[in-house]
This record gives C-alpha cells, sequence and structure tokens, in this order.
C-alpha cells in the first residue's frame, strides 16, 4: 500500500501524503463505486471518514483505500488492459493498493457481510512505522501499516466460530 501524496509531505495539506489517524468505515456506506477508473481503479473504494489523529486535525476529507494506474485505455478495443509490472503511483491523500488485493478485500468483506448478520465495518488506523533509509535507491517510497480493528465481541465470536469448526471436524 502506498500513502505517499503528489504534493508536500506535510500530511495537513489537500494532494500531501495520507494523514496519520484512526478512520471509521460507515456501516452504511462501505464502498464507494463510480468515478475515474483510470484513478481509482476496476473496483469500488474503501470509504473511510477521519475521527481522531493528524486526519481529524488536518480537516481533510475524501481519504479512501482504493487501487488505479495500474491499466491503459485501448482506444482500439475500447477495453482496459492491465499494464506490464505496475507499480503504485502517488494520490492525492488516499492510500493506493494493487488492483488485485482491492479486489480480494472487496470479495473477503462481501463475504463476511453475507455470512454474519452481525457483521459491521470497523476502524482502519493509519499510523507511520517507516524507518530511516540511509541509501536512496528506486525502490524507496514511504510505506505505512494499515490496521483493521474490530470489537472484542466480534473477535470473540470469530475465535469461537473457528474452535467449533475444528472441533466439530476432529470428531
Amino acid at each position: 500500500m502506498r500513502a505517499e501524496g503528489v504534493n508536500v509531505r506535510d500530511r495537513t495539506k489537500t494532494g500531501a501524503y495520507t494523514p496519520l489517524g484512526v478512520y471509521d468505515i460507515p456501516d452504511d456506506n462501505a464502498w464507494l463505486t463510480g468515478g475515474s477508473r483510470a484513478s481509482y481503479g476496476p473496483n469500488a473504494r474503501l470509504n473511510m471518514e477521519g475521527v481522531s489523529g493528524e486526519i481529524d486535525k488536518s480537516g481533510r476529507s475524501s481519504i479512501r483505500i482504493h487501487g488505479g494506474r495500474q491499466e491503459k485505455f485501448n482506444s482500439k478495443t475500447k477495453k482496459w488492459e492491465p499494464v506490464n509490472n505496475p507499480t503504485l503511483k502517488k494520490t492525492y491523500g488516499c492510500l493506493r493498493a494493487y488492483d488485485t488485493n482491492m479486489s480480494v478485500f472487496k470479495q473477503i468483506t462481501d463475504n463476511l457481510d453475507a455470512n454474519d448478520t452481525q457483521e459491521v465495518p470497523g476502524q482502519v488506523t493509519v499510523n507511520d512505522d517507516l524507518e530511516q533509509v540511509n541509501e536512496p535507491s528506486v525502490n524507496n517510497y514511504v510505506e505505512i501499516n494499515v490496521t483493521y480493528q474490530v470489537s472484542e465481541d466480534e473477535l470473540q465470536y470469530w475465535q469461537n466460530f473457528v474452535n467449533n469448526l475444528f472441533n466439530n471436524n476432529n470428531k
């Protein structure tokens, strides 16, 4: 995942790096569709609303997790085609992921929603754990650790579910 913006490093500025902090995923609107396929990719974008940290203090909004910039439109065939060896391009503040990862991420969350009536989106925490690199190279870019948080009740539910699943298979 890439959190590097096209503009300045000051995460409080529009177009800069992704602001650190806690983001809520709205229960009624977790995924957004539409918009520019070139910018966002062929998949839905994860909708996030800043609740604390730099994102809350900065006044920035519309920070999402999405793919994009990994396809080219073929004007002859009128179809989108994957580029060879795609890289994660800078954004205007969002987190960019590979299109293939976004597809899998969406499938996983859709399956959770479909198979568990108590499933609700949670929160995403964006923090900076980048280590200083003393030797510059073409592969150096800002990376962050994104943590999806679930409630204690939900965690306990899934632990019980997995334990019951394995216990039933061992009989």
